[in-house]
């Protein structure tokens, strides 16, 4: 089963595949999730002992601009609390970047180029770090789409994206 969610605040899709389940709800702040098998919360760091594996992508832009342009680097600000505990090491990422024609390209982030405070101590952690993303310098296009993904299961938090865009004469 695939099952589509829609944020109404931002109109942002998501969509959860594998799961074979006839129904999924939400009670007491739990997701349930209903099989011809029984009932199962949905929740925790594993899926049966599996690490989960989790993406998402950006719409693809030409950043306001005709003109070919290459992103030598791209700066991903995570949280660095998940949440429920406060975490000491930044998660693992890989970004993926797709300019037109399908042309995709892999990197894993670098170490932490910056920690700072996101002044939300109050909603389960302060503390946030900026990775940073180095491109290859070769690749141009008009549009680029962005895919952030975590590594080995790795819980993530992304708070923003910032390419660095170099326009092309």
């Amino acid at each position: 089963m695939t099952a589509w969610i829609l944020n109404l605040k931002n109109r942002a899709l998501s969509q959860y595949q594998g799961y074979d389940f006839n129904s999924l709800a939400t009670l007491n702040g739990m997701t349930l999730g209903a099989s011809k098998d029984g009932i199962f919360v949905l929740g925790g760091l594993t899926d049966n002992g599996a690490p989960i594996e989790c993406s998402f992508e950006t719409p693809t832009s030409d950043y306001s601009t005709p003109a070919l342009k290459n992103i030598p680097d791209i700066y991903v600000t995570l949280s660095s609390s998940t949440g429920r505990q406060q975490v000491d090491t930044p998660a693992p990422i890989r970004v993926k970047t797709i300019t037109e024609g399908g042309l995709v390209r892999t990197y894993d982030a670098t170490a932490p180029v910056y920690r700072g405070n996101t002044g939300l101590s109050g909603q389960g952690g302060d503390g946030f770090y900026m990775a940073r993303v180095r491109l290859s310098r070769g690749v141009v296009g008009r549009y680029w789409g962005i895919v952030v993904e975590n590594v080995n299961g790795a819980l993530i938090n992304v708070l923003s994206i910032t390419p660095v865009i170099a326009s092309l004469r």
